[in-house]
């Protein structure tokens, strides 16, 4: 039999099953992410969702037609004029993946393109993000059964999707955090599922590049994991033309998206490279310039601050640590390189000098490796029968708070404004670490709705002087 019958054959068989129960764990995720019936907004979010409007009404990227919007993004940074024109400063990527969803709301008459309702603005912002990364967890679950099919592949997905920052931030509004998941599970999907074996191989890794190189493009710090699957691909027995493959595709996609870049904002870097100038760092987030933090005051902030450790608000990601150990160990397949990548990843956000995320819920850029880390954590889950009972107990007290703290964040905040009161934390950095006055004691205290602000009735009414 050709081989590639014998493979058609085999994920006919096997894959109709798990794709109903991935599909099923895409709609359970979708409902829970939106029983808020809210949106969860920010002055990033706003400025994408507006990216995407404009997308979705004029084909272009100019913010022009918004002058509120533009008058405080400029102040702030967040817009930037590229040769006479207001441009988001923030990756083109997210909004493009929700435009088409704008673009039916505009024809059906939903939402002025002009002078849009802010609350059909944020919802169909916060629909399209919910949807990302609902599907992005599904991938988790389809990976998890070819990775490790001895671990509860669909346990761990779901609780990628409820126990990280997934919920309280990246499902609740338009943040380039959801297309990156979705790009980035779609990648590990295609890269992991199909065996090395397999006539089909070459091309899922070409494929497996462009979308995970997609992923970096949305969010940059991202770039070390196709570094890190790459090596290891190069250091497995595969054979080279899977690398060339892999590398071709993220290759290609990253000149394009560079060539993208160029032609809208003059740079192959993008709209972003605004964001890390030493005036908008020191001016917005009181920092020096983008990459000035000092490494260990970093970790120590990202793994146990009141207000922002990993540690703190999903515990249950130390599981992560112990599966690095063992994907490290496995050597037939370029697993390790994904935990390489992971920790890389970790070192690299313990020295960026806005390591708290600005104004957010907690560890706003653990969404970023929710995935890998879910992925890590099937290896130690996998040895569930064999584990002590007071092991499985800690295991599931550290699940259930983790889970506790992401619905808070998706119930309360920002209910409380701990961001923002008694000051700015982006410029009193000595508030991250007030265990009196933690962001989840004063969330969950003052958790109501009545306290929610859509996301342009957040931002300042008028910038400071000092600021650009």
């Amino acid at each position: 039999m050709p081989p590639l019958v014998k493979d058609l054959r085999s994920f006919s068989v096997s894959g109709r099953a798990s794709c109903g129960r991935a599909a099923a764990i895409a709609a359970t995720l979708f409902l829970i992410f939106n029983v808020n019936f809210r949106a969860i907004n920010s002055r990033d979010t706003a400025v994408n969702q507006y990216a995407a409007l404009a997308m979705a009404a004029t084909g272009g990227v100019d913010l022009d037609r918004y002058p509120a919007l533009v008058k405080i993004g400029l102040a702030r940074g967040y817009i930037q004029m590229v040769n006479g024109h207001a441009r988001s400063s923030y990756p083109l990527l997210p909004p493009l993946v929700a435009a088409p969803l704008y673009r039916v709301a505009i024809d059906f008459g939903l939402i002025d393109a002009s002078d849009p309702n802010a609350a059909w603005l944020e919802g169909i912002g916060a629909l399209t993000a919910s949807a990302c990364v609902a599907i992005a967890c599904a991938c988790v679950y389809l990976t998890i059964l070819a990775w490790r099919p001895d671990a509860p592949a669909a346990a761990i997905a779901i609780a990628c999707g409820l126990a990280t920052p997934l919920w309280s931030s990246a499902s609740q509004a338009l943040w380039s955090h959801a297309p990156a998941a979705l790009l980035f599970g779609a990648g590990v999907f295609t890269m992991f599922r199909v065996p090395a074996r397999s006539s089909w191989r070459t091309g899922s890794l070409l494929m497996a590049g462009v979308l995970i190189a997609l992923a970096v493009s949305c969010r940059q710090l991202l770039v070390v994991f196709p570094i890190g699957l790459g090596i290891g691909l190069w250091r497995s027995r595969e054979p080279r033309r899977h690398l060339l493959a892999f590398a071709a595709g993220a290759g290609i996609a990253g000149v394009v998206m560079m060539i993208v870049n160029s032609l809208v904002f003059d740079t192959w870097l993008g709209g972003q490279a605004h964001l890390y100038t030493t005036g908008v760092s020191q001016a917005t987030h009181g920092v020096a310039s983008a990459w000035s933090g000092h490494w260990l005051s970093g970790m120590a902030g990202l793994l146990v601050s009141p207000s922002r450790g990993l540690l703190i608000y999903m515990p249950i990601a130390a599981l992560a640590a112990i599966g690095a150990r063992d994907a490290w160990r496995d050597g037939p397949v370029p697993r390790y390189g994904l935990a390489a990548a992971t920790a890389a990843f970790v070192v690299l956000w313990g020295k960026y000098a806005v390591w708290w995320g600005g104004h957010s819920y907690g560890p706003r850029f653990a969404a970023d490796i929710a995935i890998p880390l879910a992925l890590l954590a099937s290896y130690p889950l996998a040895r569930w029968a064999t584990i002590g009972l007071r092991v499985r107990a800690l295991v599931i007290v550290a699940l259930v708070w983790s889970m506790g703290i992401q619905a808070i964040g998706a119930a309360c905040y920002p209910a409380g404004e701990w961001n923002g009161l008694p000051r700015d934390v982006d410029l009193a950095h000595e508030r991250l670490w007030d265990w009196r006055d933690s962001q989840i004691i004063r969330t969950v205290s003052a958790g109501t709705y009545g306290h929610y602000k859509s996301s342009l009735a957040q931002m300042p009414a008028a910038a400071p002087a000092d600021r650009p």
